[in-house]
């Protein structure tokens, strides 16, 4: 059964969606409350299983990563396990694996060497159970959970996004330490700097400024994990769109994240232009969401595939926004 949420629980959620380190007391202020309600709060939402963890998203291109895809595998249906046993022990990355629509795998792919994409796809084509695989390169990303709607109760609104390409600082090498930290906050974003400072060897002071540093220079942002069946959501709808001819993709972008629960966007360079990714509660809203999206001015070809809501979400190490 969903968990009742508040306003005031909504607000805490969709605080920490965006900066799972906010502290309470400046959530607090902003609410009204003390100090110990938010933290009591916080607790209830934890106690009810809303909030399960924390984790990171992550600039992959600065760890080294060169390229991420979108991966569709279609199999024979009864061999669907065997084909994501296959998958998972290749030399690769791979994470989100999930059984999709019309007997088929999706999954997101990692690369050091955007060449490693073409023997990916072949490695997935030699076993006798696929059937096709299709690939869409990752061109650019804007991952936003905060942009849940949360509660239907909530006062809080959108804010305007900018589509414009960010000016990341990548100027900014990362060293043993560096990397050291990340790995302690992909599983566990919220954690003192002190724990992580004992565990790896160094001080808290250290910690702290490395971390201000990647945060500053867009490589990590820190994010709660929910389980959206806890706050009503069942479903992940994904629309693959391409866009007409002399259409300014912007335009088209900008309409997107006026739906609501609209919290994904990724620019690909493969057969469509685009994947938009749109939290359901309910085939009211499914439906609802594919006639405004089917209303947007610039779409020449729009697909539509549903998913079930990845537990916990956002997975470990999502893509940061890119643009």
């Amino acid at each position: 059964m969903s968990q009742p949420i508040d306003a005031i629980d909504a607000k805490i959620i969709k605080d920490l969606l965006a900066n799972a380190r906010k502290n309470f007391v400046d959530i607090a202020s902003e609410c009204n409350l003390s100090t110990a309600a938010i933290s009591d709060r916080f607790s209830q939402l934890r106690k009810a299983g809303v909030i399960v963890g924390s984790t990171i998203q992550v600039n992959h291109k600065m760890l080294g990563h060169g390229a991420l895809c979108n991966v569709l595998v279609n199999v024979h249906h009864q061999e669907i396990d065997q084909v994501v046993d296959f998958i998972k022990k290749l030399p690769y990355m791979t994470s989100l694996i999930a059984p999709g629509p019309k007997n088929s795998v999706g999954l997101v792919a990692g690369f050091n060497d955007i060449r490693d994409v073409g023997k990916f796809k072949e490695s997935i084509r030699r076993n006798k159970y696929v059937t096709d695989v299709k690939v869409e390169v990752w061109t650019d990303i804007k991952n936003m959970p905060e942009r849940l709607k949360v509660s239907e109760q909530s006062t809080s609104t959108e804010e305007n996004v900018e589509l414009s390409v960010e000016s990341q600082k990548t100027d900014y090498a990362l060293d043993d330490m560096d990397r050291k930290i990340i790995d302690k906050l992909l599983a566990d974003s919220m954690q003192p700097f002190g724990k992580i400072a004992k565990e790896i060897g160094t001080s808290i002071n250290t910690v702290s400024r490395k971390y201000k540093k990647l945060n500053a220079h867009k490589v990590i942002k820190p994010t709660i994990q929910l389980n959206l069946t806890k706050i009503g959501y069942n479903a992940v709808v994904s629309f693959p769109i391409t866009f007409a001819s002399e259409t300014e993709p912007n335009d088209v972008m900008k309409e997107i994240l006026t739906l609501k629960d609209s919290v994904l966007l990724i620019k690909t360079s493969g057969e469509v232009d685009l994947f938009a990714y749109v939290m359901l509660r309910d085939l009211n809203q499914l439906l609802e969401t594919q006639k405004q999206v089917s209303l947007i001015k610039g779409i020449s070809r729009m697909d539509m595939k549903i998913f079930p809501v990845l537990v916990p979400w956002p997975a470990l190490g999502e893509y940061i926004s890119t643009f």
